[in-house]
Parts: structure tokens; C-alpha cells; sequence
């Protein structure tokens, strides 16, 4: 008799169970749970590849130099400030975002015993584009330098990295891997990258 009370009482609790179970199958989803469950869309990137080019701005160069200072065993530290252009030509089309006018900051500490150094800075490109709107590309860069001793010129692989702050350029980031060839500092020229691209969001 007990064993079939035991037996009954178990068939009841499987019973109860099931039907549990068969109605949260059957319970409907609301949009809440719906949109919890919903995956997040994955942002999107998107790389515009350009060909570079920058230097002085011819029509306007406002160069303005301070004296280097000669320390740590003969090794010079400069800095200067000029207004620049920077050119960039896409390939796909878009519209061009950021070539414009640009206002360089300059620093350098060199070895005249070994003709080589290092040189970092900042730049900040207006785009001909957003002129009268807001955006600019606060740029930075860095990269060895040395003297060429057949051409004279100082030459300087750099990296630039940059930002967009503001208008429609808010966001975007910058690659950019030239090298600068230099006479002087009213006479150079940055180009030949191979890596030099825009990423949108």
C-alpha cells in the first residue's frame, strides 16, 4: 500500500512538472524579453585609402623659429611653428574630408656628431570642405631624422595619427606613414605613403 502511495504521489509531482514545463514553452514573448535577446548590431568601419601630400603653405608660411638650445654633449633641441597645407587624394570618390590648411608644430632634438635625431610634433588641418562649419583633424607625429650628406637634405620617416573633433568629421581617425624631405624650413615636402588611409565610422 505504500509503495503505491509513493508511486502515486511521484506520478503526480512528474505530471505537475510537465505542465509546467509545456506552459513556459507556450508562454508567449513580449518585446522586452524580444529586444533583450536580440543581438546588438556590430558597428561598422570604413577605410578610405588616399596618397598624401603636405608642406609649406606657399602663400602664407607665417614660419616662426626659436633658437635651438645646444646641451646634453652638443646635442641640439628646436622647435617651430608654421601654417602648412596638407593634400590627400581618395580613389573611391567620396568627398574629401580632409585637405586644407594646416598650422605645424615642430620639435626635434638632433646629433650634429652623428647627423641623426628624432623629431615629433602636432598638426591641425582646417578642410577646405568645412570651411565655415565645424571640424578639424588634430593630428600628432613622430619619427627618426638624419642628414643626407650627398643631398644635403634632412629626411624623416614619420607616423601620424590623428582625430577628428567636431561637424561631420567627429570620430574619425587617421593613418598616415610618409617621409619628409627637407632643404629648409620654407623648402620641404612629406609624401610617399603606403599606408595612408581615413577610417569612418
Amino acid at each position: 500500500m505504500k509503495r503505491l502511495k509513493c508511486a502515486s504521489i511521484l506520478f503526480a509531482f512528474v505530471v505537475l512538472l510537465l505542465a509546467g514545463c509545456s506552459d513556459e514553452a507556450q508562454s508567449p514573448v513580449t518585446p522586452t524579453d524580444q529586444a533583450i535577446q536580440a543581438p546588438a548590431p556590430l558597428q561598422k568601419n570604413f577605410i578610405r585609402y588616399f596618397v598624401g601630400k603636405e608642406g609649406p603653405d606657399p602663400v602664407d608660411p607665417a614660419l616662426i623659429v626659436y633658437p635651438p638650445r645646444i646641451v646634453d654633449n652638443g646635442k641640439m633641441f628646436g622647435s617651430l611653428q608654421e601654417h602648412t597645407y596638407f593634400h590627400a587624394t581618395f580613389s573611391d570618390g567620396a568627398p574629401d574630408l580632409l585637405s586644407g590648411k594646416g598650422v605645424l608644430e615642430l620639435n626635434y632634438k638632433y646629433d650634429p656628431n652623428a647627423n641623426e635625431g628624432f623629431t615629433w610634433g602636432k598638426l591641425t588641418v582646417k578642410p577646405y570642405a568645412l570651411e565655415g562649419s565645424e571640424g578639424v583633424w588634430e593630428i600628432t607625429w613622430h619619427g627618426k631624422m638624419w642628414v643626407d650628406m650627398t643631398t644635403g637634405q634632412t629626411i624623416s620617416p614619420l607616423e601620424w595619427v590623428g582625430h577628428g573633433k567636431g561637424g561631420v568629421i567627429n570620430g574619425m581617425q587617421l593613418h598616415c606613414d610618409d617621409t619628409i624631405y627637407m632643404t629648409n624650413y620654407l623648402n620641404w615636402e612629406g609624401k610617399g605613403g603606403k599606408n595612408d588611409y581615413v577610417k569612418e565610422h
